[in-house]
């Protein structure tokens, strides 16, 4: 049960709703915040799409520490309803903790933000 406890990493907006908008390339930028009590470190994001290109620091974060994940979300030629997930991986980072809390917090966890739009062809006269 102390799995779920410290799933600390939360993602602000989780959601980023573009609305309606021309196909293009947009630059998101979504804040990604440790609430646990233990330092932790992102290990990779996985896209869904080739569409989406994400990067983030690898650098160790602190209890209550942010960082940026920087989104680049191509929808050209496309058109309508369209998303794009990007999950963040991460781990914490146990040395120096007592062995049963190191043991109880090892692992890979993951967090996910979803962008999405409505893609709409521009009326160009």
């Amino acid at each position: 049960e102390g799995y779920v406890a410290y799933k600390g990493l939360i993602v602000e907006p989780p959601v980023v709703d573009l609305g309606k908008i021309p196909p293009s390339i947009q630059s998101l930028k979504v804040r990604l915040i440790n609430q646990s009590n233990y330092p932790l470190r992102v290990l990779s994001v996985i896209q869904s799409c080739d569409c989406t290109a994400a990067r983030v620091t690898t650098d160790p974060v602190k209890p209550s520490g942010e960082l940026d994940l920087l989104i680049k979300w191509d929808s050209t030629g496309t058109k309508g309803p369209s998303k794009s997930v990007v999950d963040v991986v991460y781990e914490y980072i146990t040395t120096g903790l007592e062995t049963k809390k190191a043991e109880e917090l090892k692992g890979k966890y993951s967090i996910r933000v979803l962008v999405k739009a409505d893609i709409q062809e521009t009326n160009e006269s």
